[in-house]
């Protein structure tokens, strides 16, 4: 078993302990709601921005969940503008055809020196920001358990387990914490890009179909009567449908292809047309949602987090605002591409 394999799954292990079912994860609901609520606060205040606040929103939920940490409100936060930048880094190191080690692998062994070799030290410098990203924020963790002020976190919860020991910090137990450092960096890597695609595609789904928005709108007043906002004890009351999947046999190589999924005519009828009706009676057909975090022992380990967050901010979200087309200079209705 290579070290890279044992690596991984020591990283999902730790991950799933904390927040890999939904019983575990029902002790931050109280983080998302409360972050559910400022994004309508942030959006209120600058409509426009509102990209940036979703952006926001998701940080503040993995930052806190998993270091305990609260993200600068009315300033740009040097903890998540480092961790953007490492996200940025990461994008643009996976650019097919991008660096020229990629395509001549043997360039790795060139001197730093020879003409072409500058992504050489470009890789130092992206590491550099990677080593900051995986320590800053654990130190934080630390020198706060340290105080007797740190939050529930999911980082505090393994370093408590892993002091109880009271063991002397051998070879193993350096291993064992390095683990924790780098999963806890992985929850965020895995999980603010994703939560935040999946948001702005639900403001722009709800920008080209107001019809579906006042549909979504009149179910959330008629479960919670209009006078507050959604919670989770309200979720059984709003339409669901659960899909338990396909059995891949052992041994299979698979590549799942999620779009086709969801766009199989032979399932869905007039695949292409954006009709959440789709999944109620008396059409009922299956609801893909819980194909896109994957499957089997690679299946996403923070997506009962990512649920339960963009079911709040969702539900928030309608409850108090329309999403509308913006108007040009003369009045007319801008179509999203």
């Amino acid at each position: 078993m290579s070290w890279i394999f044992r690596q991984r799954v020591s990283h999902r292990k730790l991950i799933h302990q904390q927040i890999g079912t939904r019983a575990v994860t029902e002790r931050f609901r109280d983080i998302e709601d409360v972050e559910s609520k400022r994004i309508l606060l942030r959006t209120l205040a600058a409509p426009n921005d509102v990209f940036e606040h979703i952006k926001t929103e998701a940080s503040a939920i993995i930052l806190k969940l998993t270091y305990g940490y609260t993200i600068e409100k009315d300033i740009e936060d040097p903890l998540v503008s480092l961790i953007e930048h490492m996200m940025d880094n990461f994008t643009k190191a996976f650019i097919p055809m991008t660096w020229s080690v990629g395509i001549f692998p043997f360039l790795r062994y060139l001197p730093e020196a020879f003409p072409g070799m500058s992504w050489k030290a470009t890789a130092r410098k992206w590491h550099a920001i990677n080593r900051m990203v995986i320590n800053t924020p654990y130190e934080f963790v630390l020198n706060q358990m340290a105080k007797g002020t740190n939050k529930p976190s999911f980082v505090s919860a393994h370093v408590a387990e892993y002091q109880e020991k009271g063991e002397q910090i051998a070879k193993s137990e350096q291993a064992h914490e390095t683990a924790i450092r780098e999963a806890a960096a992985a929850v965020y890597a895995g999980g603010a890009d994703t939560t935040v695609t999946a948001l702005i595609v639900f403001l722009l789904a709800m920008m080209k179909f107001p019809h579906v928005q006042k549909k979504a709108q009149a179910e959330i007043d008629a479960a919670i009567g209009g006078y507050r906002f959604p919670t989770f004890d309200d979720r059984d009351k709003l339409p669901d449908i659960i899909y338990d999947g396909y059995r891949i046999f052992k041994g299979s190589y698979v590549l799942p292809s999620i779009w086709w999924f969801a766009h199989n005519p032979k399932t869905y009828s007039d695949p292409l047309t954006f009709d959440p009706d789709r999944y109620f009676a008396p059409r009922n057909e299956p609801d893909p949602s819980s194909d896109v975090f994957g499957f089997g022992r690679r299946i996403c380990p923070g997506r009962y987090i990512a649920d339960e967050s963009l079911f709040l901010t969702v539900s928030h979200l309608l409850t108090v605002f329309n999403v509308n087309k913006v108007l040009d200079a003369q009045g007319k209705e801008i179509e999203p591409e």
